[in-house]
């Protein structure tokens, strides 16, 4: 069965993953995406992809996992159905709203819909961030930019989202087996800690993580491929690795969908090289991936001037008033005792591959416990959740020396708290969370029509506003999704203030913001309400149940 799939799994990573880059790069040196762009991103994507498919199916690849068996479907079964749940549940309308199933999406998805259409809408490229004026767009744009080109295709927005939720789900069930068969599937879908995840640091990583931050979507099931390919190229003789040069295609796309996947697996691509003094094996993959990942790392950090991802904040995941043990404890659970029990059965062994991935994920989670990414230090768990899967090998090795009943018991209480998450989440009788009024947001991306979605334009800085969804940008987003990304908002926000209530020097305080247009709305109306509104003096360019839109620059 294997055999069979991968040569059709590791095709649509690649193909994806190379018409997303190929589009991305013809952008910058036109100046915008465009439906012909993306329709010549898709085509050398699909030949760069059947080129991958046919290599992978002429190598040995079969699985390290080994024959599947009862417990490998049974664990394909609750995976399929719980990502099945999830991402059909991703973009809903019903009603006459727009709804998404899981919770940890209610936030992060508006926004990645502003992307999506800002940059189908004809953004320049590189793009600026629509959500907050000057500033260049710091951030792995690549599947959106594959959403985007979807959207341009004719592909309606939400069934490219469903859809590339769906296929990403079972490529990376697929890339969990061969990882682990059912113990990694299990143990990847069911983790999280005890207790409300709105309190917790280690969430489950299926809902909170690969839902939601949707660089995942290419970086998980093509980084485990890239894993479990090298495993065999550096750490073990069972079995042929992928070709050379697609581990290098993989590997070399990935900057542009998840940065800090694509540093940790550089890193461990180095460590495994030399440690097992098999650098020859390795110099034609680095060689081929090198050009594509270094141009990914410069436009996604725009030339290596982003701001230091590291800053030092120990005890960061303690809750309020909580002690070490009972914080490790509730978000843990018995998982370190996992850890140890493989460590010493790796140790015992001498199971080199083992040891060389446990030991560099410990090492790694020990600084995460004390240094942050990012201005939250819950985005530490983007790199944790890495460190998670590289001791899954030791651990089986460890659970191998338990009893039958002991070890079905103990990995029944380690899993027991992510099973109810997912139960839960997947059993919700809410029906969803609503995201936005179709009818509001339709008007709305009517009477914008012809205005440029580079044009920034006032308005309340909500994680939802349907000027935002249509596209459009925004002198300030969300507060929290701009804190997220390391902006500090103060100034744009208090000039937008002066705008907004419309008090002396509100003209000024437009130009300071790059504000071309002014919404107003009923959230601008209940925001603002002393506000003087001198810009009614022109006539709106649009207007309608919504509200009004008016163009500063009108004399």
């Amino acid at each position: 069965m294997d055999r069979a799939i991968l040569p059709v799994a590791v095709g649509l990573l690649g193909g994806v993953g190379v018409a997303t880059f190929a589009s991305v790069g013809l952008a910058v040196l036109s100046g915008t995406l465009t439906p012909i762009l993306s329709s010549v991103g898709v085509a050398l994507g699909v030949t760069v992809g059947v080129l991958a498919g046919r290599a992978v199916a002429r190598v040995d690849a079969g699985a390290a996992a080994g024959k599947a068996g009862w417990a490998d479907f049974g664990a394909m079964a609750i995976f399929g159905v719980v990502a099945g749940r999830q991402f059909l549940g991703l973009h809903v309308e019903r009603a006459g709203q727009v709804l998404t199933w899981d919770v940890f999406n209610y936030g992060d998805l508006p926004l990645h819909i502003t992307y999506i259409r800002y940059f189908a809408g004809g953004a320049p490229f590189w793009p600026e961030n629509p959500v907050f004026p000057a500033t260049r767009l710091l951030y792995p744009i690549g599947i959106d930019v594959w959403n985007a080109m979807l959207l341009q295709l004719g592909i309606p927005l939400g069934l490219g989202l469903v859809a590339t939720g769906l296929v990403a789900s079972a490529l990376l069930g697929l890339a969990l087996w061969r990882w682990g068969a059912a113990f990694a599937l299990l143990a990847f879908l069911l983790s999280g800690g005890a207790g409300d995840a709105g309190d917790l640091v280690w969430k489950n990583l299926f809902l909170a993580l690969f839902v939601t931050q949707r660089g995942f979507l290419f970086a998980l099931p093509a980084g485990l491929l890239l894993l479990e390919s090298w495993r065999r190229r550096f750490l073990t003789d069972a079995g042929a690795p992928l070709p050379a040069w697609v581990e290098a295609t993989l590997w070399g796309l990935l900057p542009v969908f998840h940065l800090h996947s694509f540093l940790l697996l550089s890193l461990l691509f180095g460590l495994w090289a030399l440690a097992t003094r098999r650098l020859p094996r390795a110099w034609l993959t680095l060689g081929i991936a090198f050009v594509p990942a270094s141009v990914g790392v410069l436009l996604v950090t725009d030339g290596f001037r982003a701001a230091s991802l590291l800053g030092w904040e120990p005890g960061w995941i303690l809750g309020k008033g909580e002690s070490v043990l009972l914080s490790l404890a509730r978000n843990f659970t018995i998982y370190p005792f996992f850890v140890a029990l493989g460590a010493w059965a790796a140790w015992q062994r001498r199971e080199r591959a083992a040891l060389l991935c446990l030991g560099p994920a410990l090492a790694v989670l020990w600084v995460l416990f004390f240094a942050k990414l990012q201005p939250w230090a819950w985005d530490n768990t983007k790199l944790m959740l890495w460190c998670y899967l590289l001791t899954l090998p030791a651990i089986a090795l460890g659970l191998e020396r338990l009893p039958g009943l002991a070890r079905g018991a103990l990995v029944s209480l380690w899993l027991l708290p992510g099973t109810v998450n997912v139960a839960d989440a997947t059993l919700d009788g809410r029906h969803g969370y609503a995201i936005y009024d179709v009818a509001e947001v339709d008007a709305v991306c009517d009477a914008l029509r012809p205005v440029a979605v580079e044009e920034r334009i006032a308005a309340f800085p909500t994680f939802n506003h349907p000027v935002a969804l249509c596209g459009h940008a925004l002198v300030a987003g969300y507060g929290g999704h701009l804190w997220s990304h390391g902006i500090d908002p103060r100034r744009v926000s208090e000039r937008l203030e002066v705008l907004m209530n419309g008090g002396p020097g509100w003209e000024q305080a437009a130009r300071d913001v790059h504000a071309r247009y002014l919404f107003w709305g009923a959230r601008e109306a209940s925001q603002w309400r002393g506000s003087r509104r001198p810009w009614e003096a022109n006539a709106a360019v649009a207007s309608g149940s919504w509200g009004r839109l008016y163009d500063l620059a009108a004399k």
